[in-house]
């Protein structure tokens, strides 16, 4: 980073004062840099007994620091290397899930603790130039989140590069500094940030550059909006498979077995357990993890996960992090948004999934507020709490749809986006519903077009058939509604390998026939309903038969 190197922003490391931190970038580069540099010490944290139960319960995204490393399931990986291992969750899955011989290093007091309650070999220590390395010795080196905390990134990668084997490979991850830009949320702007212990943060050029500075010969970058993920070897680099989510389950499965619900540890375990089973749609299996923190939160914090809305939650900004370490558990938002899932995909009670996804809310806010009074904050809970409100007006439009399209009113302060992908879906659930005029006043122009480039496809062939359905049911508008069905139909044989495609495909036929007809126009109804009757097309579903019954009947054959 040379030439001249303007201040970008300046942050305190706490909200209410404390060190101001400028950030200067790189023109050239992308990167960025705080002057004065952080002086932490991660041995003795702020927060102690708090931070790590917040890691352990819902702070430490294990799939997520697990999936850069799908790329070394491809590769003969005997003895990994780790540093700044944290916890130790992911060199926990080296050694129990893949079967390899680790070691991790880290001087900070979650290493200490997840050094004993995991059982790991865990060294106390940074990871320097002085650390005695059994140089060559590792097939592969593993750095999470590490990179932006040292001050002399140069001299650490040189190190971790004499660590490896000949044929070995570095992994790492690091904030991207381009996503220091005004529209992040705070939920993944603050942690990018961690003013007082982020030293560089660099851009995907900046860390490219660097890792070949320092001697690899292959390197690849990979860039999301808030993270970078690199990988380098003195050997071509290969395609690794994708994260293994069916071992990352059987992984949260064991360790279940050995840590008990009442333990933060067991607790966070059965959180990341219960998530898995209800994003696969395994919801029998998610039942399992659910009951147990059931039954441990009663006892541990008067908290009935079967009644929501009894849980009684402080104001936002009215406990500090502490105070709400010993309330409450960390992960009940992530808890309560996947029992509200249960709840109305397997239980068919949206009733109860509304409270469950409205306290979900209640407790994000709370935890978000307490997390940035001590400077930081949560993504995924950040996430959850503004999908929850939406989820819980799609859940109350099945049994009260005018209360839910009075509250998407209030949704104001969401983000544009999952406002309107809310108010989409919430067109077609009051229309299944079939409450026609609190679904027509949130139709805008627009609504039935599926043209647009995008991947809400879904979305948009749902949204469009049900605005067919209010032309037909509604407005009267016979021709309209035809016109849509038409559009649909067609649109979802060109995308008979999405389910939507498949599952609105013969519906939306059969409707535009009986829009026709009822519009008086019978030779055209009958020539859409011959579709009806034909050989279904290479990828889709059979014609369901009460559409081949009416289709028979309206062309008067048998």
């Amino acid at each position: 980073m040379q030439g001249d190197k303007p201040r970008r922003l300046v942050v305190r490391d706490r909200p209410d004062g404390g060190t101001p931190y400028h950030l200067y970038g790189c023109p050239s580069c992308g990167g960025a840099f705080f002057d004065p540099p952080p002086e932490a010490r991660y041995e003795e944290p702020a927060n102690a007994d708090g931070a790590v139960k917040f890691y352990v319960e819902q702070g430490a995204g294990i799939d997520v620091m697990l999936a850069p490393t799908a790329v070394l399931d491809h590769r003969p990986v005997r003895r990994y290397l780790e540093i700044g291992c944290g916890f130790g969750f992911s060199l926990d899955y080296a050694q129990r899930a893949r079967g390899w011989i680790g070691r991790g290093y880290d001087p900070g007091l979650l290493a200490q603790t997840g050094r004993e309650a995991l059982g790991l070999d865990i060294r106390p220590a940074y990871f320097t130039a002085d650390t005695p390395l059994d140089e060559g010795a590792w097939d592969a080196v593993f750095c999470s989140e590490v990179i932006e905390h040292v001050p002399e990134p140069s001299a650490f990668l040189a190190t971790a590069r004499r660590a490896l084997a000949s044929d070995g490979i570095l992994v790492l991850t690091t904030p991207n500094a381009a996503g220091i830009v005004p529209e992040t949320d705070l939920g993944a702007l603050l942690p990018l940030l961690s003013a007082g212990f982020h030293t560089m943060l660099f851009s995907a050029e900046a860390l490219r550059k660097a890792l070949l500075e320092s001697g690899f010969v292959h390197v690849r970058v990979e860039e999301s909006p808030h993270q970078l993920q690199a990988m380098a070897s003195d050997r071509p680099l290969g395609d690794g498979p994708p994260f293994d989510r069916l071992a990352y389950r059987d992984y949260l499965t064991g360790r279940v077995g050995l840590h008990e619900a009442d333990s933060p540890l067991g607790a966070g375990f059965r959180c990341r357990l219960l998530k898995e089973f209800v994003n696969a749609g395994e919801y029998e299996a998610a039942k399992t993890p659910l009951a147990e923190l059931r039954q441990a939160w009663v006892g541990l914090y008067g908290i009935d996960l079967d009644d929501p809305a009894a849980i009684r939650f402080s104001q936002p900004g009215t406990l500090d992090f502490d105070t709400l370490a010993a309330r409450f558990p960390f992960n009940l938002c992530s808890v309560l948004y996947m029992q509200g899932m249960l709840r109305i995909n397997a239980a068919g009670d949206p009733a109860g999934a509304a409270l469950s996804f409205g306290a979900a809310a209640a407790f994000a806010a709370l935890l978000r507020s307490a997390l940035q009074g001590i400077g930081t904050d949560d993504g995924e809970t950040a996430d959850l709490g503004a999908q929850a409100p939406c989820e819980q007006i799609l859940a109350l439009a099945r049994f009260d749809p005018a209360a839910a399209a009075a509250r998407y009113a209030g949704l104001t302060a969401l983000p544009a986006a999952l406002r309107e992908r809310t108010r989409r879906r919430l067109i077609v659930a009051l229309v299944n519903a079939g409450a026609y005029a609190s679904a027509e006043s949130l139709v805008e122009a627009g609504d039935e077009g599926l043209a647009e480039p995008g991947t809400d496809v879904a979305d948009r062939l749902s949204l469009a058939f049900v605005v067919g359905m209010l032309k037909l049911n509604h407005r009267a508008d016979q021709q309209g509604a035809a016109e849509t069905f038409h559009a649909v139909y067609f649109a979802c044989r060109r995308r008979l390998d999405d389910p939507t495609g498949r599952t609105l495909l013969w519906p939306a036929r059969y409707h535009e026939a009986l829009a026709l007809s009822h519009a008086g126009r019978m030779s055209a109804a009958q020539n859409a309903a011959t579709d009806l009757l034909a050989p279904a097309p290479t990828g889709a579903p059979e014609v369901p038969s009460p559409y081949r019954a009416w289709a028979q009947q309206i062309l008067g054959v048998r």
